[in-house]
């Protein structure tokens, strides 16, 4: 018995109490619910496409510097440690490329080349 209460002095367990004495929510714990329910709103706000999914990204983002910072857990000096340069000028770079990409039509004409080579066979 002794083993489900993680953070307890024992007293409770001798006066055979329900909940332990400790403290049940740790700073560790906090954050990582903190974050994890910040990144599954971020992510069912990207699929549900209420508003755009760039701007549910930054509020997201936002949302977990601020209260990261707020309530101990990260920094922005540790946001900036953790973002790497080359991906973000790489993604960057993908996404202009794309852009340009599909304004030509350029996507169109390679779905139009794969129907025809595919001779209407899926």
């Amino acid at each position: 018995m002794r083993s489900v209460f993680r953070y307890c002095c024992g007293s409770c367990v001798l006066k055979k109490q329900l909940l332990p004495c400790g403290p049940i929510v740790t700073p560790v714990s906090m954050s990582i619910t903190v974050s994890t329910v910040i990144f599954a709103l971020t992510y069912v706000g990207i699929l549900t496409e209420r508003l755009h999914r760039t701007l549910v990204v930054i509020i997201g983002a936002i949302l977990m510097l601020s209260l990261g910072e707020w309530l101990g857990f990260y920094s922005l000096e540790l946001a900036v440690e953790a973002t790497d340069a080359n991906t973000i000028v790489l993604l960057f770079g993908m996404m202009v490329i794309v852009g340009l990409f599909q304004a030509t039509g350029f996507f169109e004409y390679l779905a139009v080349l794969a129907a025809e080579l595919a001779r209407g066979k899926a």
